[in-house]
């Protein structure tokens, strides 16, 4: 540790280290994609590809179809992809892959700048290679998912990057970039919704120039973008966007009430779901707003917490949300300790077999086990150990804010405490 903070990688080792990690990502991603049989893509990708299809008539998926549940990036990011397509003779599918490939190039990037900020020296490189570039989950999504939940985990990466930033005495312009980070992300999704609390970090230092600009990077991209749309099929925008719920009864809490209960009682919970998230939002604000220093540990943690408890505990699953946290989740690992750090080894292994078994076992079955295992019931129970991973990880890191322990881990100390 020593040799590290006194010999730090120079801007070059740095670039290089950039350059090897881009490779790395996109030639990992881009070999199983050229391997891949089709039949073997998930049904996302055949749902983009009658969502293109519509694009390129000139009509409107969200007036057409219920396929589109979000804001409209992914809709445009489809309609360009689709022209390429066209133009190209290549597969809509195979654009696809190699956009989302893209994605993860600037997630793997971002989070090494990121770690480097954090004074992480050489290792940023090998957790962000482990981590993101050779990361088998990182690869299925990508490639044989297809579904775009990795450019809400880069908009919260890019978001957290720049609280933590302010919040170690960064200019106002490090702020604003979190704010359309975050609204960005927001853009692709709602779901980052649920990290606007930590927008308050040190916002008594802020003035109201930076606060209302803030506010209109957050807000008005999806405003803008979803009023055009409202205004174009306001019956279906409303019931298709406003009224979404993902899927219930394949995991979690939803997933077991499902099992025990039936659907009734899935549909009741996911009424107190509205609530409970509420409370969540409320609850975050109040935390993050009161001290007048907040730490970066306490960022990182409390981002993946915020994003992570949504598929842990909410009224629906899907497999990909994963995307959402899983960039976080490797800052939080590198930077963690103790108890912390091992609940996420923890869940990065069980996640791992998880969605090997998923995505490699189930898809290759002969069709009566895969009908077996199709059910609800069927993969709540062996999404089970995931369930339990990600409650052991929301349950310590609970723990570690409510101890004041949401510190980050320098190359040799640690900083803190997580609240001033």
């Amino acid at each position: 540790m020593a040799r590290e903070l006194s010999h730090p990688p120079s801007r070059r080792s740095d670039v290089t280290n950039l350059l090897i990690l881009g490779a790395v990502t996109a030639g990992a991603r881009l070999a199983y994609a050229a391997v891949l049989p089709a039949r073997l893509y998930s049904t996302d990708i055949h749902i983009w590809e009658t969502v293109s299809s519509i694009l390129q008539r000139g009509e409107n998926p969200y007036a057409t179809t219920p396929l589109l549940y979000y804001p409209p990036f992914w809709m445009q990011t489809l309609y360009f992809l689709g022209r390429l397509s066209v133009h190209t003779h290549v597969s809509l599918a195979h654009w696809i892959q190699a956009f989302l490939t893209g994605v993860d190039v600037c997630i793997v990037v971002l989070t090494y700048a990121f770690l480097r900020y954090l004074g992480l020296g050489a290792r940023a490189f090998w957790i962000a290679l482990i981590g993101i570039a050779l990361n088998p989950i990182s690869i299925l999504m990508a490639i044989q998912h297809g579904n775009f939940d990795a450019m809400v985990g880069l908009f919260a990466l890019g978001a957290v990057f720049g609280l933590v930033a302010w919040s170690r005495g960064a200019p106002a312009s490090s702020l604003l970039l979190a704010c359309l980070s975050l609204g960005l992300g927001i853009l692709a999704k709602t779901v980052p919704l649920i990290l606007t609390p930590l927008l308050l970090v040190r916002w008594r230092e802020a003035d109201w120039g930076t606060r209302i600009v803030g506010l209109a990077l957050v807000v008005l991209p999806t405003a803008v973008g979803f009023s055009v749309l409202y205004a174009l099929a306001p019956h279906q925008v409303a019931a298709d966007i406003l009224q979404y719920r993902s899927a219930a009864g394949y995991f979690g809490v939803s997933g077991l009430l499902s099992y025990v209960g039936g659907a009734p009682l899935t549909t009741r919970y996911g009424e107190v779901y509205v609530l409970l998230a509420l409370a969540v939002v409320l609850g975050s604000a109040i935390l993050i707003a009161r001290p007048r220093r907040v730490e970066p540990g306490t960022i990182v943690l409390a981002s993946v917490l915020l994003l992570m408890w949504i598929p842990a505990f909410g009224s629906g699953y899907g497999a990909q949300y994963i995307g959402w946290f899983l960039p976080l989740t490797v800052v939080l690992f590198a930077t963690s300790a103790g108890p912390l750090r091992a609940s996420v080894a923890a869940f990065g292994v069980v996640a791992l077999l998880t969605y090997l078994f998923e995505y490699a076992y189930i898809p290759n079955t002969d069709p009566a086990t895969h009908a077996a295992l199709a059910p609800g019931t069927a993969s709540t129970l062996y999404r089970l150990p995931l369930f339990l991973a990600y409650v052991l990880v929301i349950a310590v890191g609970v723990w570690t804010l409510a101890s004041g322990r949401g510190d980050v881990r320098g190359p040799d100390r640690v900083v803190g405490p997580a609240l001033e």
